[in-house]
C-alpha cells in the first residue's frame, strides 16, 4: 500500500487482507474486510529512521467501526486470526 497526504507525509505499508464475502440476491458482496498491517515506513528518510510503528486513524476519513483486533505492526509481531482452519493441522 502507498499512502500520501499532500505536503505532510508519504509512506508504504505491507500486510495481509482477511476478508469474507456473501452472496445476496445473486450478487457477491464483501461482508468483512480487514487489513492486518505488517509494517509502515516513511518515504524519503534514511532507512534507520523510516519505521513508523502503529499509525492512528485518519481524522478526515474516520472508521465506521472500532478496530476488531488491537495489535502492533513491526517491530511488534502479530499473526492474524484467520477465519478458516489451517489446511495442514485442521485447527
Amino acid at each position: 500500500m502507498q499512502v500520501a497526504l499532500l505536503d505532510k507525509i508519504a509512506f508504504d505499508a505491507e500486510g495481509t487482507y482477511e476478508n469474507e464475502c456473501v452472496k445476496r440476491d445473486g450478487v457477491w458482496k464483501i461482508s468483512k474486510l480487514h487489513f492486518f498491517t505488517t509494517f509502515y515506513f516513511e518515504k524519503d528518510k534514511e532507512w534507520q529512521n523510516r519505521i513508523m510503528g502503529k499509525v492512528g486513524e485518519l481524522t478526515d476519513f474516520p472508521p465506521d467501526r472500532p478496530a476488531s483486533v488491537d495489535y502492533d505492526p513491526y517491530p511488534g509481531v502479530f499473526v492474524p486470526p484467520y477465519h478458516y482452519k489451517n489446511p495442514v493441522t485442521g485447527k
